[in-house]
């Protein structure tokens, strides 16, 4: 006998309208009806108990159009499918939550129990109803009720549950990355540099809908046993987006602070200026210069009246605040909730998606665990060998290969000095399959050094990543999602002012500061004199701005390459030609030049070569005398460089071939397997010395320089001191 009872199954009927069910005047949209008891204690099924609502609905799929939101029911020829659905309240044992019972969601122990029967279409609707109601809908929480289901028969449990995380973003990570897309939004272009305390946080509370479904459909004729089918899958009846939540709590100082800094870049001067400049015009208290620089404020605040002007310089930094406040959130909740969902997609993509057939014993022995969503134990007895169990049918494979490669190197860089440090690369390649046979692969590679030089730490990085966007019979690099990035980060115990200079020299090499900015940066810090300090530099390509970037390019070296070389030295203060990115590109290409052309010149010669150059062909004599003395400071020379590192030559041609195979895949709409591999290869050569990674962020930003491309690339630079505020410039 039935659980569920309808409790009035004639005004049910005669509700129903009296025609064959495959006919288009049965209505689509549900009906209701209401039950005898409004509670179900469902003390046979695993430790769960059910309290149900006082109604079941009652739904009809008849044509092809008919879509089912839990993907279960498929349309066929001269069939019908009746669906019963009671929603109720799912707990474990003594009340405990979903959760709590073991689920593999946790959540509010809400579920859909479906119980689907397949009718032909010429049955008239109120007799189908009423044999199937006199039956009883059946429960997929019953063992018994999924044991006595008849051909065409299925039921299914959907607990909607909810995936929940505490997060908390520190204000300088998500400024590193926010702040350009932030200030554009107000017509701010260009370089930005913002101060927040370096422990300052936001914190918000991510939480996302999802549904587990579990299916049972009555065996066939001729069938061994029930067919079980298993997914994670996100709720079919809302928006993608509308399953992640994020509440944040900014803070007001914070916020305060980069309202400020976004005026005064907004105004191009700084506040304590403009508002002196308007309270002198008060007093009529101007000379011509002063008078330029109140047209140009009055015109940007929107007013040609002074006391117009002050009013709208207050409003507008209010405008800020407010709007900041808000863009803030949305930026945090978009980098939260898109971080949180890749989770939520790598979930669905790495659990087992489960299609088995089981015998009634084992359907006895795995039910309780099936209705939960865990798979292990099934899939133990299915894999293990000689011992018969579940024949499982179908499943979401995923195979992944990593290879982690970690050297020990040590450089002596001069008589005196060593360097020490380890040198790891890691290739990782994921290939999952769907049911269908479809793939979704992807690919991430990086080098990284990791060294001490003289008690201080640096360390580079080099990484590519790529991932189809969705599973496809044959994934294509067109349809990937591409990116390329280079970091470097300098560690140093109180440093001098030229250890300064040198470091920030690779912020303003990879275009994150401008040279002003960061000699402002240096003298901030020769004032602070810090104990301790961490400096990171980053540049980003994303999926456009890489294939942009790249687009067009040959293997033939170029006069970009010599450029990139010399731009990448590193900071000398001997000389203005080597203090100044521009200038050092200009003055040491030729050099570099030469070298790519005769990479086998013996390094006593480039020094030689180098000095002369110097002495009759530039203004820079005292370079000679620099470049003549190279052995005492092999890494700031160019022959020194080129003996340091003796395969720049063949190691830049090979990251070229590798740029411009990405370039030609890219391009000609190339199958994935094996282009990322093949690519990185020949790309890693290249990565294994700073100098080297220093010129591969030059080379890169020239070629999107010459491109135009002006979007989707990232550039920050973090300063971190041991104590205190964080400052984070980018743009």
């Amino acid at each position: 006998m039935s659980d569920l009872t309808v409790q009035s199954l004639a005004d049910l009927l005669l509700r129903l309208p009296d025609e064959p069910l495959g006919a288009g005047a049965v209505p689509s949209a549900p009906f209701e009806a209401a039950l005898e008891k409004t509670a179900v204690l469902l003390e046979r099924s695993p430790g769960l108990t059910l309290t149900a609502s006082p109604s079941i609905s009652i739904s009809v799929f008849n044509a092809p159009e008919d879509r089912d939101p839990d993907g279960l029911v498929e349309s066929a020829e001269g069939r019908a499918t009746l669906r019963y659905a009671l929603t109720g309240r799912l707990r474990g044992r003594s009340g405990k939550s979903l959760a709590s019972a073991g689920f593999a969601l946790s959540g509010e122990g809400v579920v859909r129990l479906l119980h689907d029967v397949s009718h032909d279409g010429k049955e008239r609707l109120r007799a189908a109803v009423a044999k199937d109601l006199a039956k009883g809908p059946r429960l997929a929480l019953l063992p018994g009720h999924v044991t006595s289901l008849a051909p065409g028969e299925r039921v299914a449990l959907v607990s909607d549950g909810a995936l929940q995380a505490e997060v908390t973003l520190s204000w300088a990570s998500l400024l590193a990355t926010e702040l350009p897309a932030l200030a554009a939004s107000f017509g701010v272009l260009g370089p930005l540099l913002v101060k927040v305390e370096a422990g300052a946080k936001l914190r918000a509370r991510v939480r996302a809908q999802e549904a587990l479904l579990v299916a049972f459909a009555g065996r066939e004729d001729g069938e061994a046993g029930v067919r079980a089918t298993v997914r994670l899958t996100e709720r079919r009846d809302a928006k993608t987006d509308a399953g992640v939540e994020v509440q944040i709590d900014p803070d007001a100082e914070d916020l305060k602070a980069l309202a400020s800094l976004v005026g005064e870049a907004f105004l191009g001067r700084p506040l304590a200026l403009a508002r002196e400049v308007l309270d002198r015009a008060r007093g009529r208290s101007l000379d011509d210069e002063t008078r330029e620089v109140l047209a140009d404020l009055l015109a940007r605040l929107g007013g040609d009246d002074v006391l117009e002007g002050l009013a709208a310089l207050d409003g507008k930094l209010e405008e800020l605040r407010k709007g900041l406040s808000a863009a803030v959130e949305k930026a945090a909740k978009a980098r939260i909730g898109l971080a949180f969902a890749w989770e939520l997609r790598r979930l669905r993509e790495t659990d087992v998606v489960l299609e088995a057939t089981l015998s009634d014993e084992e359907l006895g022995r795995f039910h309780g665990d099936l209705v939960r969503g865990k798979l292990d134990g099934l899939l133990r007895a299915a894999l293990a060998e000689g011992i018969p169990g579940p024949r499982v049918t179908r499943w979401l494979s995923t195979k992944a290969d990593t290879t982690d490669t970690k050297r020990a190197v040590s450089l002596s860089l001069a008589p005196w000095f060593v360097a020490l440090g380890t040198d790891t690369e890691r290739v990782r390649s994921v290939d999952r399959a769907d049911l269908a046979g479809r793939r979704r692969v992807a690919f991430e590679a990086s080098r990284r050094y990791d060294g001490t030089f003289g008690g201080d730490r640096a360390s580079w990085a080099v990484h590519l990543a790529g991932s189809s966007r969705s599973f496809q019979t044959d994934p294509r690099l067109v349809d990937a999602a591409l990116s390329l990035s280079l970091v470097w980060v300098a560690v140093r115990d109180s440093p001098s002012g030229e250890e300064t200079r040198l470091d920030l020299d690779t912020a303003i090499l990879w275009g994150a500061l401008t040279p002003q900015s960061a000699e402002e940066r240096s003298r901030a810090e020769d004032r602070t004199a810090p104990d301790h300090r961490t400096l990171r530099v980053e540049v980003r390509f994303d999926d456009r701005a890489l294939r942009a970037t790249l687009r067009g390019l040959r293997e033939e070296p170029s006069e970009e390459d010599a450029g990139a070389l010399a731009a990448a030295m590193p900071w000398l203060a001997a000389s203005p030609f080597r203090r100044h990115v521009a200038l050092r590109r200009t003055a040491y290409a030729p050099l570099w030049g030469y070298l790519l052309k005769h990479p086998r010149t013996r390094p006593q010669d480039l020094a030689r070569l180098a000095a002369s150059y110097f002495r009759e062909k530039t203004d820079a004599p005292e370079l000679a005398h620099v470049e003549a003395l190279w052995k005492a400071s092999r890494p700031f020379t160019f022959a020194g460089l080129a003996e340091l590192n003796a395969d720049t030559a063949a190691a830049l041609a090979s990251a070229r071939r590798g740029l411009a195979r990405l370039a030609l895949a890219c391009e000609s709409n190339e199958s994935w397997d094996g282009v990322l591999p093949e690519v990185w290869e020949l790309l890693e050569r290249f990565c294994r010395q700073s100098h080297h990674v220093r010129a591969l962020g030059a080379l890169l930003l020239s070629r999107a320089q010459t491109a135009a491309v002006r979007k989707g690339i990232l550039r920050t630079a973090t300063f971190e001191p041991g104590e205190g505020a964080a400052l984070v410039a980018t743009r």
